[in-house]
């Protein structure tokens, strides 16, 4: 297989994932599925934070290993996707992946996280308490022409396309 169509299954990977948590997310909020207690709510939460910041740090390796093919199919594209890669280490998505999700104990500490320490690790990556500007970026509920290459999904939709179109 081609690295570039080796890229566009890893984006497209990374699409469906992203795109499902958020819709579960969104249809658990609004009501679609039966209401249950505090703990349940928060293992909704967790189950699709996970998959979400998994997939955020793939991105964050993707940028590294397909960045030249980013620049030689779709340049335009370039600067945005170095935007992205740069939000996303502010937000310390690897810290959070290599800390929590992926491991039982810190590498740094040999412990595990406290419940206040993962926390703040999410609110560091969501950017507040409140998820609804976070999923509406990652993947909004109804996006413009113009919001689809401000939205996370919608530039590795496009980034997905040119590299189909490409040569």
């Amino acid at each position: 297989m081609s690295e570039r169509q080796d890229a566009i299954d890893i984006l497209n990977g990374m699409i469906l994932d992203i795109c499902v948590a958020v819709e579960v997310l969104r249809d658990y909020e609004h009501g679609d599925y039966p209401k249950r207690d505090d703990l349940f709510r928060q293992g909704i939460y967790r189950l699709c934070l996970q998959s979400i910041i998994l997939n955020l740090a793939k991105f964050t390796e993707f940028c590294r290993e397909y960045g030249k093919l980013i620049h030689e199919c779709c340049p335009e594209l370039t600067l945005q996707k170095n935007k992205m890669k740069e939000a996303l280490e502010r937000k310390k998505v690897n810290d959070i992946r290599s800390k929590y999700i992926a491991h039982n104990r810190c590498d740094k500490t040999k412990s595990p996280l406290s419940t206040q320490e993962i926390d703040t690790l999410l609110i560091g990556v969501i950017g507040s308490d409140y998820a609804q500007d976070f999923l509406d970026w990652l993947h909004p509920q109804i996006a413009s022409d113009e919001d689809v290459p401000e939205s996370f999904t919608g530039y590795i939709s496009l980034v997905r396309d040119k590299f189909a179109c490409f040569g």
